[in-house]
């Protein structure tokens, strides 16, 4: 997912979204037992604050996997809340502690 971040910091109520993912190819590399992924559809808000960017999103996607009777392909639609928090670079040592519990995650190349 890639939002433009001079839009997002524009938006002082926040930027909402609407996108459609195809990662199927990640997925599967990641985990052989997927057979496919499809209809990936994340439906949030991002926000920015103080160094920080908020995602509020509703994550959606039907995922095919093999029955473990019969080996048939079987797809299983899932949903759910997800909240994400990104820091742009941390400068102190209190901020590298956040990053270093998982807190946080570091916007890449930023």
């Amino acid at each position: 997912m890639k939002l433009n971040i001079q839009e997002i910091r524009k938006q002082s109520e926040g930027l909402n979204f609407e996108q459609t993912l195809d990662l199927v190819d990640d997925l599967r590399a990641r985990n052989q037992e997927i057979l496919d992924v499809k209809d990936i559809l994340a439906v949030g808000k991002v926000q920015y604050e103080d160094r920080m960017y908020f995602l509020d999103y509703q994550l959606s996607y039907t995922i095919v996997l093999a029955s473990s009777r019969s080996m048939e392909p079987v797809e299983l639609v899932e949903s759910y809340p997800v909240t994400e928090v990104f820091m742009e670079g941390a400068t102190n040592h209190l901020n590298q502690e956040i990053l270093d519990d998982d807190l946080v995650l570091p916007i890449e190349n930023g």
